[in-house]
């Protein structure tokens, strides 16, 4: 009788534990299935690390699926909705922006810059702002959902996809 008694009760408080304290935080409401997508950028087979990789779904804008790519032009897609994210991307069709912040040699610190007078700064900022254009690896449409010329379809049967870049950027 005092077996079956202990056994009722920590069923109970077992049942009771996992009420009270859920199984962590759920996926949030109007957060889509997702499926595994590993994006490839390439330019004439050669792979573009440091790149911002942006799905910009053609239905809804709650979430957006992102990342950057490695040394090796990977990246695998993460979809967020506010602070939850989660490994995949939504099936679906995208405009894909792309982004690689040009590392641009003599960036001054705060402190220079602070230090410098007004011409100075103007000349500075107008000489940074020339070797960022020269070099960057894309054309600013690539940048917005708007301009860009690529776009894919994520679907379940594929989780591996390449962008060559080539055609568009010489």
């Amino acid at each position: 009788m005092n077996r079956k008694l202990n056994t009722t009760f920590f069923v109970f408080l077992s049942f009771f534990t996992f009420s009270i304290s859920g199984c962590g935080p759920g996926t949030p409401a109007g957060f889509p299935p997702v499926v595994p997508c590993e994006v490839t950028v390439l330019k004439e087979g050669v792979p573009l690390p440091q790149v911002t990789v942006i799905l910009v779904s053609e239905g809804t804008k709650e979430w957006f699926a992102s990342g950057q790519t490695n040394a090796s032009g990977v990246v695998n897609i993460h979809t967020s909705l506010g602070t939850f994210t989660k490994a995949g991307a939504p099936e679906g069709t995208y405009k894909v922006t792309l982004n690689q912040i040009p590392q641009v040699e003599g960036e001054k610190s705060q402190q220079e810059l602070f230090d410098m007078s007004p011409a100075e700064k103007a000349a500075y900022q107008a000489r940074m702002d020339q070797l960022i254009q020269d070099s960057r690896s894309f054309p600013l449409e690539f940048g917005s959902h708007l301009t860009t010329p690529i776009s894919m379809e994520v679907a379940k049967a594929e989780s591996k996809y390449a962008i060559d870049v080539t055609q568009w950027i010489r």
